[in-house]
């Protein structure tokens, strides 16, 4: 049976990583208020004429994307900065350039986490009547770690 609970308190770890050495350590992106995975797969059409007019399809390269948002603090955590940061391919530390990529791994439950590099690809920022700046982020993840449990439905 699905875990009902799932979700409600996952958790988003990142730290900017440009040479995906993983030897950093990821810290929680703080006021995180949604989290969204997409996994989807190419398919990859194997038609012949013995298919006698039915196409078939194996199924492709995998491919892994994140959506979340959180709430820009005013003094910025170092995960925070990470993100904004990696959207702008700028180094956590001094600011020069680099790929943008960050360490990242995602905590769905204490025997569930996801992890691998991420760069982020899509960043919005709004303000609400109270000054609250959320800030929207969509990110391609890369070396994602296939062998980790993290299926949903469980055994």
């Amino acid at each position: 049976m699905a875990n009902e609970l799932l979700g409600r308190s996952a958790v988003l770890n990142v730290v900017a990583d440009p040479t995906k050495s993983g030897s950093g350590t990821p810290v929680k992106v703080n006021k995180l208020t949604d989290l969204s995975i997409s996994a989807n797969a190419d398919e990859i059409e194997i038609t012949s004429y013995d298919n006698a007019g039915v196409r078939d399809y194996l199924k492709g390269n995998r491919d892994f994307t994140i959506d979340f948002s959180f709430i820009f603090e005013d003094a910025a955590s170092a995960a925070q900065k990470d993100v904004i940061n990696s959207w702008n391919n700028l180094n956590a530390t001094d600011g020069a350039n680099a790929t943008g990529m960050m360490e990242f791994n995602i905590v769905l439950a204490p025997s569930m986490i996801i992890n691998g590099f991420m760069f982020i690809t899509s960043l919005s920022i709004s303000t609400g009547m109270d000054d609250v700046q959320r800030v929207d982020c969509s990110a391609r993840c890369v070396d994602v770690n296939t062998a980790a449990e993290w299926d949903f439905i469980g055994a």
